[in-house]
């Protein structure tokens, strides 16, 4: 499932601080799409603090909870 177009933004850029999560969250017919790409591999997680990358993700996400029926990851 490729995205094309869009703004560029990806899950990486959320994780890293960069942008806020709402901004990389792509709307695709009747879903929202976190988009990712290669670089969000280990290297592109280093400025995470050491044991912050396990649950980064989730923490990032948390707040958002409240407007979807599930979520997948």
């Amino acid at each position: 499932m490729g995205l094309e177009g869009g703004n560029g933004i990806t899950i990486l850029d959320a994780l890293q601080g960069n942008v806020k999560v709402e901004k990389a969250i792509r709307r695709v017919h009747h879903a929202d799409i976190l988009p990712s790409d290669i670089s969000l591999s280990s290297s592109g997680l280093e400025r995470l603090a050491p044991g912050k990358r396990e649950v980064a993700l989730k923490e990032m996400l948390m707040p958002l909870q409240s407007y979807y029926d599930f979520m997948v990851d």
